[in-house]
């Protein structure tokens, strides 16, 4: 099993860590984070309003602090 330190950002001055994802096969996928990153975004924010639509990113890192993942939190229109 691997874990993956999850994140909010801007992507310049403001990151806060929300959370983990922890994955039985080992490596990030596109689909099995997309639907995990999805999933937790939506519940993070129904949890904290008041990080919505502030333009903010979900990040994914590996144990040794590589983003694997850039993700936006809000709908993009």
């Amino acid at each position: 099993m691997r874990t993956y330190l999850m994140k909010g950002t801007d992507l310049h001055e403001f990151s806060l860590e929300v959370g983990e994802l922890r994955l039985e096969s080992g490596e990030i996928t596109d689909s099995n984070v997309t639907s995990g990153s999805r999933k937790f975004a939506k519940e993070l924010l129904e949890e904290r309003p008041e990080m919505a639509n502030r333009g903010l990113c979900l990040a994914v890192s590996d144990e040794a602090g590589t983003i694997r993942l850039v993700a936006p939190m809000d709908t993009i229109h």
